[in-house]
């Protein structure tokens, strides 16, 4: 009887330590409209002024109606900022905008560590520009933080595609971050993107 306990817990703490140590974590796999979900990865809106991180709430609507936050009048920034944040799955990745005039809200990816672990964080981000691909003079700021911590900052103007590969150590519940800010004011700032993160 004593082995058949120490053997199911054996194998509880085995399950446990996997999903915990997961060899592959894919923002687009673990893509969930529902906030939040039971996968590592949320989204969220960076309210720059504050330095508040805010849940973004996905709707069903098509892209050209933006997503918005919940109708609380905390989440709704002041009048004349008609287009929010998003991010959106689409077959070819994650796509996603920060807002494009107004105040600033970084459209933001977040992936919450599971475990302690030394982590490779790699990834893209390629600035569509709008929906037709029209990309020229457009710029935006890409950031990859590990709470404040900067890991990797890049500004991407035009049709450019930047890469990112950095490795990192997190402790369990540390949040690493991808930032898309809009660095111009103006609109057409969709943006093609994806993280991937592996336990080394």
């Amino acid at each position: 009887m004593k082995w058949s306990a120490a053997f199911l817990v054996g194998v509880l703490f085995f399950s446990y330590y996997m999903a915990a140590h997961a060899g592959t974590f894919e923002s687009v796999d673990g893509f969930s409209c529902d906030q939040p979900g039971a996968s590592p990865w949320t989204y969220e809106a960076y309210r720059a002024e504050d330095g508040a991180y805010l849940p973004m709430i996905f709707g069903r609507a098509p892209i050209t109606e933006l997503s918005r936050y919940g109708m609380e009048a905390r989440y709704l920034p002041d009048g004349g900022q008609p287009y929010y944040p998003y991010i959106s799955r689409f077959p070819d990745g994650l796509r996603g905008s920060p807002a494009t005039s107004g105040r600033r809200f970084d459209a933001v990816t977040c992936w919450s560590a599971p475990a302690a672990s030394k982590v490779r964080v790699t990834g893209f981000v390629e600035l569509m520009g709008n929906i037709k691909w029209e990309a020229a003079g457009k710029r935006i700021r890409a950031r990859l933080l590990k709470g404040k911590e900067v890991l990797w900052d890049k500004e991407v103007e035009g049709a450019a595609r930047e890469e990112f590969s950095v490795d990192t150590d997190v402790a369990a519940g540390d949040k690493v971050r991808l930032h898309l800010e809009n660095m111009d004011g103006t609109g057409g700032k969709l943006t093609l993107f994806d993280v991937s993160i592996d336990n080394l």
